[in-house]
């Protein structure tokens, strides 16, 4: 899993094309936009 905060999808769509993995042919993306409600002591800065 990776999160991604502050980029549009489409400028997250183009760091995934520059994926060595994703070049490679080697993984899969799928994108899920969410907002989180709930989340650890400490988390926030990531949310």
């Amino acid at each position: 899993m990776i999160l991604a905060k502050g980029m549009t999808r489409i400028e997250l769509e183009s760091l995934i094309k520059e994926d060595p993995f994703h070049r490679a042919g080697v993984a899969q993306y799928e994108i899920i936009e969410f907002t989180p409600v709930k989340h650890a002591q400490g988390f926030e800065r990531y949310i």
